[in-house]
């Protein structure tokens, strides 16, 4: 019995010794904002939580925001990119890791595309 108590103590501090997956999930959702007097047209690809580029073509609203992506894990990249062909217009990027902005970037006469990316924390 005692050999038997002293194995369940084991077992139990080894198990209790690593994080469980639940603790190293992170949620992340992106967010575009764009602050111009014209809304131009857009685009926006991002890093879903089973590692598949999202594409969101031909937006034309001040503020896009995805859905609450909740399956990313701890030390994993997260990327967001915006395209645009107009001549004018500013967009802010945000990347939020549970609910917390940890990445932002502005893009200002947007032709071309311009891509932000955040390692998530251990």
């Amino acid at each position: 019995m005692r050999y038997f108590l002293l194995i369940a103590c084991a077992l139990t501090l080894l198990s209790c010794k690593k994080e469980t997956d639940l603790e190293k999930i992170h949620q992340v959702y992106y967010k575009v904002v764009e602050t111009s007097e014209d809304v131009p047209l857009y685009t926006v690809s991002y890093l879903d939580d089973y590692g598949a580029t999202i594409k969101v073509e031909d937006l034309e609203r001040d503020t896009w925001t995805s859905e609450i992506l909740t399956q990313f894990r701890a030390g994993e990249m997260v990327t967001l990119t915006v395209e645009s062909s107009a001549p004018e217009g500013e967009f802010r990027l945000m990347i939020y890791n549970n609910f917390e902005l940890v990445k932002e970037e502005k893009m200002v006469l947007p032709s071309g595309k311009v891509t932000v990316s955040a390692r998530l924390p251990d």
